[in-house]
């Protein structure tokens, strides 16, 4: 007999302990919606990485046809400006001191847009916003030139 009573009270313990231990369907379900509240975030934040990672890719591939590109164009400027100091060397008119001026302004011009295409390569700051300016300031450049050489 004292070895049933002993039987039952261990079945018993171990009963009362599994309920104990047991979550109410309750407690299952918010640990359920939490679970699936950090796996959204978690999925979110891959997302991000990933659309951070492929906007740096492309950019830095549209940066370098971009540079390419812009030296091509200062280069073309910088010869554009030495043939027009050869012509107002040979001309020998009273107004070329003027173009002479005119025609170091621009190259200044020039070098500052080559100056800001390496610090950019160094600093790699808002892309959209450098491409913006340096492409207004480049073409309003090429205009000037264009102007002077009529």
């Amino acid at each position: 007999m004292k070895k049933t009573v002993f039987n039952y009270t261990i079945v018993l313990l171990m009963t009362g302990a599994a309920f104990i231990g047991c979550q109410s369907a309750s407690q299952k379900e918010q640990n359920a919606s939490d679970q699936v509240i950090v796996a959204k975030e978690n999925l979110e934040s891959v997302e991000n990485q990933t659309q951070t990672d492929a906007i740096q890719l492309a950019e830095s591939e549209e940066w370098q046809a971009f540079k390419i590109a812009s030296l091509e164009k200062i280069q073309n400027n910088e010869k554009v400006m030495a043939d027009l100091r050869k012509k107002i060397k040979s001309s020998g008119k009273k107004a070329d001191a003027a173009y002479d001026k005119k025609i170091s302004e621009l190259e200044v011009k020039n070098n500052n847009l080559k100056s800001r295409m390496t610090t950019y390569e160094s600093d790699q700051t808002d892309w959209i916003l450098f491409k913006t300016e340096f492409n207004k300031d480049m073409e309003g450049l090429g205009t000037a030139l264009k102007e002077f050489v009529k």
